[in-house]
């Protein structure tokens, strides 16, 4: 008698434990790296921690492709090659946002890029 009590209580422990249900997939996210980052400028971004930590933190137009090779669209959903090679016109994706919410926009990676 005196043990049944502590197990019904530890049955009722359990069984609120296991129905408790998760609202979502967890958003956090660790990364170990063997050194800290010099800069997170992507612009200046030249030792491999920089660059590791760059392509997690950023997203870019495209995506180099490591498993099949070649780019896949990032940022952009599509571009486009003018015939002499010397044009290239990037198509942003409509659900493009900032983490702010704001509609990321062309002139976003202009000014990155003419800075």
């Amino acid at each position: 008698m005196k043990l049944a009590l502590p197990a019904i209580l530890i049955a009722i422990i359990l069984l609120a434990v296991a129905s408790f249900d998760a609202t979502g997939p967890r958003a956090d996210f660790t990364m170990v790296q063997a050194n800290d980052a010099f800069t997170l400028d992507p612009q200046k971004m030249s030792w491999q921690q920089d660059i590791r930590l760059g392509r997690a933190i950023y997203e870019t137009l495209v995506v180099v492709d490591d498993d099949h090779g070649g780019v896949q669209p990032g940022a952009a959903e599509r571009w486009d090659v003018s015939p002499d090679g010397l044009h290239w016109t990037f198509h942003l994706r409509p659900d493009a946002r900032w983490s702010n919410g704001d509609a990321v926009q062309a002139q976003d990676f202009a000014a990155a890029w003419q800075r």
